[in-house]
């Protein structure tokens, strides 16, 4: 009894004998108990509430939540889903008259919730084993449980990750490697126009392919802790004029003259043209730039007249793989919003969503810095 009672281990007492000859019967009746038991919950749930707990020692009482109870009591008021395999298991042990069985139940703690346990159960006696008498210890493995949660968690984000990765770089790859491959091969069947045209669209592939990668380093960087950002005063008007000669999409600039910020120009940059390219693939056919100051920010908005995101939808497009789907366009796994949200994040910014006079505004948010003492024409 003291070693029962003081054991740091927690100590069960069980009743088996109150559904031992119904679980013989139904394993004379059966090839395979385990998988009736598995496919039948109410049977399961029906059992379990006729075993007794007859006893708890204080880890137990401790771990359980359970101050004071008049034993016995019922080992189980329902069976948690995540136990049904278990539990199967189990009471297949006991109608077989197994001495031990160990497995990983969730047991709900008198207090309320619960926790996982990883059990053994041992039943006593030599010739005649008594299942009155079933002593159950347990361990807490609640944390290790939540621990392999969340590896499987990542495992799957990481086979999606892989997937989606596939996917996004499949189109612009094959654009490069179709027209290149053509053009090496019948470049004297086209004329000059058509093959200044395949170049150009070559030219565009590549991009996209080196925008994804751009990211993608900037995620692996982050990952590892690796990602730094630099804190210098730059030009915005010439950032933006860069920005959208490079990605080449449609669009009207309205820039404040002579707006200077202070942030990572490089980074700004790879944030402005995910917003440009997100835009192009979602949004309305009137786009719009605009860079415009506002006390000591600096406010630069990519708007476009296009439907726009439901509540659900603003904080899912900023999600690893979030994306609006589209009849015309291509699934997009969104890493580009992603990215650009954890770069905003890292140089003290901020990258919002609205919706304004039934336009979608994704705007970045700057510390405005002040200008050099320069002129136009000096720059």
């Amino acid at each position: 009894d003291a070693l029962f009672s003081r054991s740091s281990v927690p100590i069960l007492g069980f009743d088996f004998s109150t559904i031992r000859e119904e679980l013989v019967a139904l394993h004379a009746e059966s090839e395979d108990l385990e998988a009736v038991l598995r496919s039948d919950k109410p049977l399961v749930d029906r059992l379990f509430s006729n075993v007794r707990v007859t006893d708890l020692n204080r880890a137990a009482r401790a771990d359980l939540g359970v101050d004071s109870a008049a034993l016995p009591v019922p080992a189980s008021t329902g069976v948690h889903p995540s136990n049904l395999d278990a539990a199967a298991s189990w009471l297949a042990s006991v109608a077989r008259g197994d001495r031990l069985w160990d497995g990983d139940l969730w047991l709900s703690k008198y207090s309320g919730g619960g926790l996982w346990y990883r059990v053994r159960h041992i039943i006593p006696g030599d010739d005649q084993l008594e299942f009155s008498q079933t002593i159950v210890t347990g361990t807490n493995i609640t944390e290790l449980k939540e621990v392999q949660a969340t590896l499987r968690n990542l495992d799957t984000a990481k086979n999606e990750f892989i997937a989606t990765v596939t996917h996004e770089m499949r189109t612009p790859l094959a654009g490069v490697v179709g027209f290149s491959s053509e053009l090496a091969q019948n470049l004297s069947d086209y004329p000059e126009e058509m093959v200044a045209e395949m170049v150009a669209l070559i030219s565009r592939q590549a991009r996209e392919l080196s925008y994804i990668l751009d990211d993608l380093m900037a995620v692996a960087a982050a990952e590892m802790s690796a990602l730094k950002v630099a804190n210098e005063s730059f030009d915005v008007a010439r950032l933006v004029d860069d920005v959208v000669n490079t990605v080449g999409i449609p669009i009207r600039v309205v820039v404040e003259d002579l707006l200077y910020a202070r942030a990572d120009p490089i980074r700004v940059g790879q944030i402005l043209r995910n917003l440009l390219t997100n835009a192009e693939r979602y949004g309305g056919s009137a786009r719009r730039l605009e860079v415009l100051s506002a006390g000591g920010s600096v406010r630069i908005s990519v708007i476009d007249d296009g439907p726009g995101l439901t509540h659900e939808r603003i904080e899912q497009v900023f999600g690893s793989f979030g994306h609006v789907d589209s009849s015309s366009v291509a699934g997009s796994m969104g890493l580009g919003l992603n990215v650009s949200r954890m770069l905003a994040d890292l140089m003290g910014a901020d990258l919002v969503y609205e919706r304004i006079g039934g336009e979608t505004h994704f705007s970045l948010d700057l510390s405005l810095a002040e200008a050099p003492n320069v002129t136009r024409s000096d720059r």
